[in-house]
């Protein structure tokens, strides 16, 4: 990069403000090919039945999860099907025909990885980044409104208390001229804030709900509104009570194949963020919530960040002052160590923390102690080795390095043979 631009990080709604994911320069290493081997090996793990997992629970999710829209079956079978029309009209012999009839089949099972891609994100993607980033540019803050005008479109504050954030409080709420399911609001006295949250709302936070309020990814929680009113912002959401602890408790042992059906969507959020330039910054289990039908979502978007310079087509490099630092379980090491990080890469190293926690239901480490990183992480990756195979293993040894010019994007999360095999 011609020069590093240092912005304060923003504080992350259930870390501290120094509790934000990390690291150093956008990067597309591609996801590597496994081994024929460690294939093989996950193939047999993939015939193996699940003894210790509630069926019925994973089945909602298996559910849910297809029906998220998986859009390779289209773009995969497109490849086939003109081959043998273009055949048929040219005249040329049936062994070239059943030659490319099988070579069909192949394009249909194996996608290729532009495949994968286009089944994860929009065909255009650095068009639509483009895109969002100007709408992003455009929003402005929060609409300020009175107490009448909130009655008068709708909303009812019930006063009925569900949880608190680390800067404001969650309460159930209806407006039954938008929606008929109940929702909730979380309220932050904008005044009761320090100057480091109030900006990081005002720059970024509120104008990626806005943005999210427009334009909804079914991985992400539902935005309905955002608004002030008596100096209190209001960010209405759809309704979630089943967090990520709730529902590992329900499902019980979790596999690759549980691992698959709950990695997957979380890493098509976190893609989606990536490709309109905008970083999480909090990707962590309290924060990983299911609605009613089982489909992950993915919350706290106040503290997200816009985070990509469209003039130059590159992140935009992050660092927190000193006094902000304070180490957190999923926050990525280059972050404690007060170096400029990516935060892009810092979400990636969040992910495949998180996705540990799924797998061992406690944290694989202690973050905070960086400096005998690489020995806690053999002794998790002996932990995690009890309950993944190969493909999976490697997925998340790719995602926690601790150097974060080694740890790939979540684009490459997204087209790693773990999930691509699903296509």
């Amino acid at each position: 990069m011609d020069s590093e631009k240092n912005a304060k990080s923003e504080a992350s709604e259930e870390q501290k403000p120094n509790e934000v994911p990390t690291s150093g320069t956008e990067q597309s290493e591609g996801a590597k090919e496994i081994s024929t081997n460690a294939m093989s090996e996950e193939q047999k793990q993939i015939e193996m039945t699940m003894s210790d997992v509630d069926q019925s629970t994973i089945s909602a999710l298996t559910a849910s999860s297809a029906s998220q829209g998986s859009n390779a079956e289209v773009i995969t079978s497109d490849a086939g099907p003109s081959t043998i029309s273009a055949l048929s009209t040219s005249g040329v012999n049936e062994e070239k025909k059943e030659e490319a009839a099988i070579n069909e089949i192949k394009t249909e099972q194996i996608p290729t990885e532009k495949a994968v891609l286009e089944a994860h994100e929009p065909l255009d993607w650095q068009k639509n980044r483009l895109f969002a980033l100007s709408q992003l540019h455009k929003n402005e803050g929060a609409r300020e409104v009175t107490e009448e005008e909130v009655i008068k479109e709708g909303y009812s504050l019930d006063g009925s208390k569900i949880g608190e954030t680390y800067i404001g409080t969650i309460y159930r709420t209806r407006n039954e001229q938008k929606v008929a399911e109940e929702l909730m609001a979380k309220v932050i006295e904008m005044a009761s804030i320090n100057k480091i949250h109030d900006q990081q709302l005002r720059s970024h936070g509120i104008k990626i709900l806005k943005f999210l309020n427009k334009n909804p990814f079914v991985n992400i929680v539902t935005i309905f509104d955002v608004f002030i009113v008596f100096g209190k912002l209001l960010i209405i959401e759809e309704f979630l009570l089943t967090n990520l602890d709730t529902m590992l408790t329900k499902i019980g042992k979790v596999d690759h194949k549980v691992l698959k059906v709950l990695g997957e969507p979380l890493g098509n959020a976190i893609n989606y963020l990536h490709n309109i330039g905008v970083a999480h910054q909090n990707i962590a289990p309290h924060n990983i919530y299911f609605n009613l039908n089982d489909v992950l979502k993915l919350t706290s978007l106040e503290y997200a960040i816009v985070c990509w310079d469209h003039h130059r087509d590159e992140v935009i490099l992050q660092r927190l002052k000193e006094k902000e630092i304070k180490p957190g379980k999923f926050v990525a090491p280059e972050i404690t160590l007060s170096s400029i990080y990516d935060p892009m890469k810092a979400d990636v190293y969040s992910y495949g923390v998180s996705l540990c926690y799924m797998v061992l239901k406690k944290y694989p480490y202690d973050g905070t102690k960086i400096e005998n990183f690489e020995e806690q992480w053999t002794a998790a990756k002996y932990d995690l080795n009890v309950f993944l195979p190969t493909i999976p293993m490697d997925l998340i040894s790719k995602c926690v390095q601790a150097d974060p010019e080694k740890r790939i994007t979540i684009r490459d999360v997204v087209i790693h043979p773990f999930y691509a095999d699903r296509l």
